[in-house]
């Protein structure tokens, strides 16, 4: 039980180590603000409308009052408290929250639909090579391969148009041979 609650912490510290950095780094906003955007968009629709006039596809009148209403647009957009300066952002609070979080959470899940004393029955059984299956009855030991290929061999004799078992014989004697003869395939 010691092993696997050590394992569970490891795995766990190293989720963390993949989370929480990236959270502590302190991430830059943008340098363009966003009255500095709005003041560059109505420039150049500004810059439109003087080349629009210039090539008469405007009148002066038509000129004028579309220049007052970009200038209003300009000033209902901008911030009447001035440049915001921001700090950068940090994940300080969510790093201070998902530390004890993540444990938290995974051993409360464990403990919701993982089971302790599989863990207690797994270390106290013997392991499952030596043991047989549930409902079957104990069977004779297997023999040594070359007894297993001798009886295979025997059946396909008799069951000659056995396409299957031809390949399984070709590849146990492809097998035997290349362990009995180590350099030889």
């Amino acid at each position: 039980m010691t092993v696997f609650w050590s394992l569970a912490a490891i795995m766990m510290l190293a989720a963390l180590l993949f989370i929480v950095p990236p959270l502590l780094r302190n991430r830059e906003l943008a340098a363009v603000s966003r009255d500095e955007l709005n003041a560059e968009v109505i420039k150049a629709q500004l810059a439109e409308l003087e080349a629009d006039l210039a090539a008469g596809k405007l009148e002066q009148a038509q000129y004028a009052a579309a220049r007052t209403d970009l200038e209003q647009e300009l000033l209902y957009d901008l911030s009447t408290t001035g440049p915001a300066q921001r700090e950068p952002r940090s994940g300080r609070w969510a790093t201070l929250l998902i530390i004890p979080a993540l444990p938290l959470c995974a051993v409360l899940l464990y403990q919701q639909l993982g089971s302790v004393e599989l863990i207690d029955r797994l270390q106290q059984s013997p392991p499952p090579t030596a043991q047989s299956q549930p409902g079957q009855p104990q069977s004779q030991p297997v023999g040594s391969i070359e007894e297993m290929v001798a009886k295979l061999a025997e059946r396909l004799e008799q069951q000659p148009d056995d396409l299957k078992g031809w390949v399984m014989l070709a590849r146990s004697m492809t097998f035997f041979n290349s362990r009995t003869f180590p350099g030889h395939e």
